[in-house]
């Protein structure tokens, strides 16, 4: 009888033992992932001037007498070699023939200087002659900016903050400050264009420290242990807390010296914080 008892306690346990559930790991936590890729990030920095004429040239009086008569006005476009103004040398009792004075080169007649009968001195400028055949802006730029600015860098423009669909381009730069100021010239070149015009007051963009290599939001990154670390999605869909190291920060984002490859996803979003293992369900 009491054989047959624990025959019937054993068996009891045994079909207890099958038709209870299985016990389940946690729940999987509800996360959203982004892939890292290479791009690139930079510093930008703003400068402010007023756009001027590529260049400027003076067209002097060969010698000292009187205007007789001019053959522009401004505003006329010249040519190299068309006539601009007639000269004659005046001494008392002697009468000389008057002598025309052409334009060395191409350009726009800006300002008459004097009026027909008006006495001049050689060498005096008479007529000033611009190339607006492009522009040109001489921003006043920091030591701390100069150094990252090189000849043949592009910058974008704006003006009253709307961006102009046409860029700048650095000419030349001081190799010595203002040192009353600690200011540096640099001088942008911009192609004519529509909407840039003599006197505009533009703002350039320049563009320094450029890196190019993994970047990440710095909000996404988790200060433990003395590190940074990013949750970083493993093939089982369990999360690994991973120790990235910064090189430097451009505004909100980081750029990673490593820690992070290309083609690995990393976690944006979650419904709880994440330890090491945690299983995961990513979600759109």
């Amino acid at each position: 009888m009491k054989k047959l008892l624990l025959s019937a306690l054993g068996l009891t346990f045994m079909l207890t033992a099958f038709f209870l559930p299985a016990q389940e790991g946690p729940a999987p936590v509800r996360v959203k992932v982004f892939e890292a890729v290479t791009s690139e990030a930079y510093t930008s920095v703003m400068y402010g001037a007023r756009a001027e004429p590529a260049d400027r040239f003076e067209i002097r009086s060969p010698l000292t007498g009187s205007i007789i008569s001019f053959s522009v006005k401004e505003g006329s476009v010249l040519k190299a070699g068309d006539p601009v103004f007639t000269v004659r040398r005046e001494l008392s009792g002697r009468n000389f023939q008057a002598l025309e004075v052409t334009a060395g080169r191409s350009g726009t007649v800006s300002v008459l200087k004097f009026r027909e009968g008006d006495p001049v001195t050689e060498n005096l400028p008479v007529v000033t002659l611009i190339d607006d055949s492009s522009y040109s802006m001489v921003i006043l730029v920091s030591d701390r900016d100069a150094h990252a600015i090189s000849t043949g860098d592009t910058c974008l423009l704006y003006s009253d903050g709307t961006p102009l669909p046409v860029r700048g381009k650095v000419r030349s730069k001081a190799l010595e400050p203002d040192y009353s100021t600690g200011l540096f010239d640099v001088e942008l070149s911009i192609p004519r264009h529509p909407s840039v015009g003599i006197g505009m007051f533009l703002k350039a963009e320049l563009r320094k420290d450029f890196h190019r290599g993994i970047i990440v939001e710095t909000e996404y990154l988790e200060r433990r242990y003395g590190g940074l670390y990013l949750p970083v999605l493993k093939e089982d869909f369990t999360v690994e807390m991973r120790e990235v190291y910064p090189l430097r920060a451009y505004g909100r984002k980081t750029a990673l010296a490593g820690g992070l490859e290309p083609g690995e996803r990393y976690v944006i979003w979650s419904e709880q914080r994440l330890q090491d293992g945690t299983p995961v369900e990513v979600i759109q």
